[in-house]
């Protein structure tokens, strides 16, 4: 049986990893990630939503274009859990 991978099995970028200044005065970022197999460079669009008070800031999901507020890294390619077929490792069996 093929286990399917699970949320914490990649690597990921959380908006608040963000510095709070950027994330606020960007609509796109580029992104430089390390790895092992060399530097991944990533373009990835910022959307904002109104709240009571303030905004709040998402990533909008290469893949899919839905806001999202994690990016998973797998193969070279950053999308939301939805897009990689991600569970978390309370939904196994």
């Amino acid at each position: 049986m093929v286990r399917s991978l699970a949320v914490d099995d990649l690597p990921a970028l959380d908006i608040s990893d963000i510095p709070r200044d950027l994330r606020r005065a960007s609509t796109e970022l580029k992104l430089e990630i390390a790895t092992p197999d060399g530097v991944l460079v990533h373009q990835v669009q910022i959307e904002k939503t109104d709240q009571h008070i303030g905004e709040r800031v998402w990533f909008v999901c290469p893949c899919c274009s839905s806001r999202c507020r994690v990016l998973r890294f797998r193969r070279g390619k950053s999308c939301c859990r939805s897009c990689l077929g991600l569970t978390y490792a309370s939904q196994r069996a």
